[in-house]
């Protein structure tokens, strides 16, 4: 199925929470459409995740391939008791009764055979397999590839869905989602890891169109990178095939290239050195690149840095690096720093606040041309007291 109207990761992530959040509504269940490596997986992962921390119990994302499935997976084994056909429970299948919280995750629904749309229609429509009834404490959600691609070099082997078992669906389209992304691997791996810091700086290296550089692509990179002890311990002679190997030669070349310029000019150096040392770095690696990206990168990862460091930055190198980016990105980046304050898993952090509240204090206390719009800090201080 092609889909015309697409949304972004964070409103289907939204959805996802939504859904299961008031899944004794028994609503219908959602299906995904997006290109293969948009983020369809991740999506799920990442709601699992933040629905762990909301209840503070774990819920489980368990993914399952309706293509590689055949009737007996979804419908269970059949046996015979007293003259009489039962089949067992799924191995998939949280029963009412059974503890825990799961996001059940059917993927490439549009590859499945004609004999399994019937159970799948029958499991969607009733919440039940057989004698079998669903837990409450769990979803449904499908993902699969569109039947027409928007790529240019990506085609999908799909089949005909029946129209009914479409009908039971929610159906959201993913559209292409740089941010979402970025958003996904901050929380996933963190603003020290690599891949994060050089997607954030151009975040268009993001390609939805086929070919290296998906969301997926991105997040293997990132893995292989952390299975290699990360980019520092890679020799260099190495490092390129690895990266290849996930993104292909002419994206390694341009995330080695960053890797070099990432190196010139570093967070650490702005928040921990005397601005006669990190100045000098900062135009050095802004005259090896577009000065625009090497900027954005490092204004996302020192906000992340300098509110959860153990050492003692310095706040006014931070202001002085802060008002050469001009007020609207400075704004920006400031924020970026209250809203991660004030996440609902940090708002207990008086570290965090504390350190928010010090940009405030001593922007106001050098004069800073930034004092007049730092101020709001306070607000949000006194906001969420």
């Amino acid at each position: 199925m092609k889909i015309e109207n697409k949304q972004s990761f964070a409103f289907n992530l939204q959805r996802i929470v939504n859904a299961f959040e008031h899944r004794h509504l028994k609503g219908r269940p959602l299906l995904f459409v997006g290109e293969t490596g948009v983020g369809k997986t991740a999506m799920v992962k990442l709601a699992a995740k933040m629905l762990s921390k909301k209840l503070g119990k774990p819920v489980t994302a368990r993914f399952f391939d309706l293509h590689a499935m055949d009737p007996t997976d979804l419908i269970g084994s059949p046996y015979i008791k007293d003259g009489v056909e039962y089949h067992a429970k799924p191995k998939f299948f949280p029963a009412k009764g059974d503890e825990g919280y799961f996001i059940i995750v059917f993927d490439e629904i549009n590859r499945i055979m004609p004999d399994m749309q019937a159970p799948l229609y029958n499991l969607i429509s009733n919440f039940s397999i057989g004698d079998h009834e669903l837990s409450e404490n769990c979803i449904i959600v499908g993902l699969c590839n569109p039947n027409e691609s928007d790529g240019e070099n990506t085609s999908y082997s799909t089949l005909e869905m029946d129209a009914a078992l479409i009908n039971r669906f929610r159906i959201f389209g993913m559209a292409p989602d740089p941010d979402g992304t970025l958003d996904y691997l901050m929380n996933t791996y963190g603003p020290e890891d690599a891949i994060y810091q050089w997607i954030v700086g151009d975040p268009q290296l993001i390609n939805f169109r086929g070919g290296h550089g998906t969301p997926r692509d991105m997040e293997s990179l990132t893995k292989t990178i952390i299975s290699e002890g990360g980019v520092d311990k890679i020799q260099e002679k190495d490092l390129r095939g690895i990266v290849a190997g996930d993104i292909g030669m002419d994206m390694t070349a341009h995330f080695i290239n960053y890797l070099e310029l990432r190196n010139i000019c570093t967070p650490d150096d702005i928040l921990f050195n005397e601005k006669e040392v990190w100045q000098p770095k900062l135009q050095a690696a802004q005259a090896k690149t577009n000065r625009f990206n090497i900027e954005t990168s490092l204004m996302r990862t020192i906000g992340h840095k300098y509110l959860t460091t153990d050492k003692n930055p310095d706040i006014k190198n931070l202001l002085i690096f802060l008002e050469s980016l001009g007020p609207e990105r400075a704004y920006s980046t400031v924020h970026m720093m209250i809203n991660i304050t004030f996440k609902e898993e940090n708002k207990k952090n008086i570290k965090m606040r504390n350190r928010l509240h010090k940009i405030g204090e001593v922007a106001k206390e050098t004069n800073s041309q930034l004092a007049n719009w730092v101020k709001e800090i306070t607000g949000f201080n006194n906001e969420n007291k």
